[in-house]
């Protein structure tokens, strides 16, 4: 099956662009903005404003947010401007392409199917309720989709080749992940040791997670000093 396509470079991006428009219709058919985004643009505001991570102003820091990367590019949008639920929308439904994309990639390059082949998951995914449904809701499902995509990806390329920009994008994923959602870190448990397996230059590999690792124990010092618990209390 996933030698056997006779697929052109042409048709494939015909029918890779219907599989993009049907998408596309299919996040403006589901499309609406998730309530929980406010939470994250609020703590935005207020952090672009410059009084903080804080849901009240005047009130101790409370941490009640589990998206601090989304709480960044809010308070980013905020500070020069843009309308950020707007403006938080396009980067979910930017990051959901970018998905897509990958996926087709990964089963060109990491399991060298076809090109008929590699639309078959991409195609389903473009398809899936959810998938589209978060996309457009303001919230950083699709970032951290993509950024889990990216960790699984590198991952498999190091393990089967060992180059070292595998290595350095595998750590950038992971910690970035990390950074967007607390399951980010579970992300790294288990795309370390999978990368891992090909058992070539894992020095390389500890290094570049290493330096992740230390930037995310600094991040949570700084966490757990600036809100005095360890844990979010949304």
């Amino acid at each position: 099956m996933c030698n056997a396509s006779a697929m052109s470079r042409k048709e494939w991006s015909a029918a890779a662009g219907a599989l993009a428009v049907l998408f596309a219709l299919h996040v403006w058919w589901l499309r609406g903005l998730a309530e929980d985004a406010f939470i994250s643009f609020r703590y935005g505001r207020h952090l672009a404003a410059g009084r903080g991570l804080v849901w009240n102003l005047g009130e101790p820091p409370v941490e009640g947010y589990t998206n601090f990367l989304w709480v960044l590019l809010s308070a980013a949008f905020d500070a020069i401007g843009v309308d950020v639920p707007t403006a938080a929308r396009a980067v979910g439904v930017l990051a959901a392409f970018a998905t897509l994309a990958l996926v087709a990639r990964a089963a060109r390059v990491g399991l060298g199917w076809s090109r008929g082949a590699s639309l078959v998951p991409v195609g389903l995914l473009a398809v899936s309720g959810c998938f589209a449904a978060w996309a457009d809701a303001g919230l950083e499902t699709s970032l951290f989709a993509l950024l889990v995509m990216l960790a699984l990806f590198h991952a498999a390329r190091f393990a089967a080749d060992a180059r070292s920009a595998d290595a350095i994008a595998l750590a950038a994923a992971v910690l970035l992940a990390a950074l967007t959602r607390p399951e980010g870190v579970l992300v790294a448990v288990l795309a370390a040791p999978f990368a891992a397996l090909g058992g070539k230059r894992r020095g390389v590999l500890v290094s570049a997670l290493g330096v992740a690792g230390l930037l995310f124990a600094g991040y949570f010092a700084w966490r757990w000093s600036y809100f005095g618990y360890p844990l979010p209390n949304t």
